[in-house]
């Protein structure tokens, strides 16, 4: 909430105005304070508990009163990016010349010439609707588990202290004791009791399985954090920081005084991380006697948390302190090993396990990176080229990236695209050029080379995990495409001696097409060529026919009276081609691209989708269209999407009127208000280009050009000529 610099300070440029707080306010904050806190510790089984529950309300309630009943408070309002409205109550540091507690029992811990301290916020949601939320100050001060909290491992820290919310995923464990109704929560490093964070928990998250790997959503909604700007605008003096007096309070948790500007705890390292603590004595002497001496109780099952096993990252110096006051804290120590040998549960090993691999998916964005860029290439055709470099980052390299993965630059030793495209300049995979005005050398991205070894190995690990015929993604979105087929006649089989397996489709590479005698414009070729061969008719680029040939290719019926017609008897090899193709029975293929997937195989002509555009009086047109259930259409659901996308009128008949031709079974013809013969092809075909009217973008449909006839009656204004993509 203030990642922002200044954030704590100003609004819309202007400095918010702290105004003190009457003593009826200060009561009020109080009350709410203490119905938000826990009023009681979360291990009491012991013997004794009553008696702890009651020191521990006793503690609570010191420092309830040194916040907001001693020393000066005030207010402070700010206006977020977001609209919402936020109240600060700032908490006047201790004077540091009286040393006086005969009057008190508890003196609060930030002494001058510290800044004022934020010890409470509101936050306003709207009209009776306020978020009361304690800050990290005040938790440092206030006895442990005073609030719900969620412990996390400490690599995760790094991203809090950046201004991160705690996601889900991350999530490992729920707060022992659940949270008001406001849901208030306190984040905490294992090993560390010391909260680093505060803020609300998601009202997605009801139990533990809504939260832990496979969830997706923020988990805790982070106000404040370690690290922010409000603990930037609250760090004392680096010159008090390094020459602390005797005066100065420790942190009994967290081991270092808290005017040391971390909040009193040794494990929170610059505003950057959270690391744990490892205690070789159950309380600080100190911190002990201080207790001691304001008549404070505090009791060590406060202070010691039980520590779950997460991994340690890396070993981590410890923060030393300058300062007389220092002596004694050799006992508290940055914890140098895993937090605990044994294993507790099944939950915590599948947790560690599941850390493990998001630490290794963050050392691997340099690969990802590579991996996306890579299959964008393999996804370039020419003529998407040349194009803006932003723009392949953009709509090409991100949306190739794994499910469920992010590419961060500032992770890798890039932190820029434009670095990493010199890098593969020279690597041969990209080339790139300046733009118009000549100002940016690797502004436009001029070819790319699919022949490189890396994109090579992505295209065969796509195609290898295809789950439809070896059919890779890389090939763009799905389309319908008619293949023309075609069938030996019968009595072409015996005077050539053709082969029976070539004329049946018996090696076909398509299981649809194997022994269906349909057979591709190569095949039937391959079966001339053969005879041609065999026979020893071919002459260079010329062939001689010989009578079986002759009598297939000119050989017909005659009725009385014709004339006898000539044959001729040598022809060129383009010729015959043609006269062999020309005698062979059609047929045709739907196949599904990519993956060449034969959807539907059929003897004779392909069936169309018939568009027919007549006019009727007052220069107005009507639109009829049918044959869409050739192509698994349904008419009517068509028909309500064509009225929606192009805002026309629309009706379907399933009986045609009288002068037209009757429809096929349970085909229906549909009739539209308007001439949309452009719109309907846009529509069907998915070529975005043939009309400009936006109804037809991001179309479902992916019928061939070719399976679409159109008919413009009289009075119909002709069709602008169909585009053609341009070649580069």
């Amino acid at each position: 909430m203030f990642r922002k610099e200044n954030s704590s300070v100003y609004f819309e440029g202007k400095k918010g105005k702290d105004v003190p707080l009457r003593k009826s306010d200060r009561l009020r904050l109080r009350q709410q304070a203490m119905e938000l806190l826990c009023r009681s510790p979360p291990d009491t089984c012991s013997e004794n508990a009553d008696s702890e529950v009651v020191a521990f309300c006793l503690e609570q309630d010191a420092v309830l009163d040194a916040a907001f009943l001693q020393g000066a408070l005030s207010s402070r309002k700010l206006i977020l990016d977001d609209g919402r409205k936020v109240t600060m109550y700032l908490r006047s540091p201790e004077d540091g010349q009286n040393t006086s507690t005969d009057e008190i029992s508890f003196r609060w811990p930030y002494r001058e010439p510290s800044p004022a301290q934020c010890v409470w916020l509101e936050i306003d949601f709207g009209p009776r609707n306020t978020l009361q939320v304690p800050s990290v100050v005040l938790l440092s001060v206030l006895p442990s588990s005073s609030l719900p909290t969620i412990p996390v491992p400490h690599q995760v820290s790094k991203y809090l202290c950046r201004g991160a919310d705690l996601m889900r995923a991350g999530i490992f464990q729920l707060p022992l004791s659940w949270p008001s109704s406001q849901r208030v929560v306190a984040i905490t490093v294992a090993g560390n009791p010391q909260p680093l964070a505060v803020g609300w928990l998601d009202n997605a998250v009801k139990s533990l399985q809504d939260v832990g790997p496979q969830t997706q959503g923020i988990g805790v909604h982070v106000v404040s954090c370690y690290g922010d700007d409000l603990w930037k605008q609250q760090l004392p003096p680096k010159q008090l920081r390094h020459n602390l007096n005797r005066e100065a309070r420790v942190n009994p948790t967290g081991g270092a005084p808290f005017n040391a500007g971390h909040y009193g705890n040794l494990g929170f390292q610059e505003g950057v991380r959270v690391v744990p603590l490892s205690s070789s004595a159950e309380s600080h002497p100190d911190a002990e006697g201080e207790d001691k001496h304001h008549g404070t109780a505090s009791s060590k099952s406060n202070r010691e948390k039980t520590n779950p096993p997460f991994p340690e990252e890396e070993e981590t110096p410890p923060v030393l302190y300058g300062g007389e006051n220092c002596a004694g804290m050799e006992n508290i120590t940055l914890s140098d090993d895993t937090y605990g040998s044994s294993k507790s549960n099944t939950l915590l090993d599948r947790d560690m396990e599941n850390g493990e691999q998001k630490m290794s998916l963050e050392a691997t964005n340099e690969a990802l990176l590579h991996h996306a860029v890579c299959k964008a290439v393999a996804a370039l055709s020419k003529s998407d080229l040349p194009m803006a470099v932003a723009t392949f980052y953009a709509q090409y390299v991100l949306p190739s990236r794994p499910q469920g993965t992010i590419i961060n630059l500032k992770q890798t030793r890039y932190k820029k695209f434009g670095v990493y495209v010199q890098e593969q300049i020279e690597q041969g995979l990209i080339s790139v050029g300046p733009d118009v005005a000549n100002k940016d050398p690797f502004a436009m991205l001029i070819n790319v080379n699919r022949r490189h070894p890396d994109v090579q190995h992505i295209v065969r690990e796509e195609k290898a995990n295809s789950p439809e015929n070896g059919s890779s993604r890389l090939s763009g979105p799905n389309k319908l495409v008619l293949i023309d087929l075609y069938t030996v006649p019968h009595h072409f089989i015996s005077p050539l001696r053709l082969n029976s397996e070539a004329v049946t489709a018996a090696n076909a590479t398509s299981e649809e097409r194997k022994n269906s005698s349909m057979l591709t414009l190569k095949e039937i070729r391959a079966l001339l060529d053969d005879y041609l061969i065999r026979e020893n008719l071919a002459r260079h680029n010329t062939v001689h026919l010989d009578g079986p040939l002759t009598d297939v290719l000119y050989k017909r019926k005659r009725t009385s009276g014709d004339p006898v017609q000539s044959t001729p008897q040598v022809l060129t090899r383009k010729q015959v081609a043609l006269a062999w193709q020309d005698k062979m029975e059609r047929g045709f293929a739907l196949v599904k691209m990519p993956g060449n997937r034969i959807v539907k195989l059929g003897r004779g002509p392909p069936p169309q989708i018939s568009i027919e555009v007549e006019q009727r009086q007052s220069k107005k047109f009507v639109t009829r269209v049918r044959g869409l259930e050739s192509y698994n259409i349904d008419g009517r659901v068509f028909c309500k999407d064509v009225c929606q996308r192009f805002a026309c009128a629309g009706s379907v008949d399933s009986d045609a009127p009288a002068g037209r031709a009757t429809l096929k079974k349970n085909e229906v013809e549909l009739i539209l208000q308007g001439n949309l013969v452009d719109a309907l092809d846009a529509l069907l075909t998915g070529e975005e280009n043939v009309t400009s009217h936006g109804g037809a973008k991001a179309s479902p449909y992916a019928i061939p050009a070719n399976a679409i006839s159109v008919t413009l009656r009289k009075g119909v204004p002709a069709r602008k000529r169909r585009p053609v993509p341009a070649k580069k």
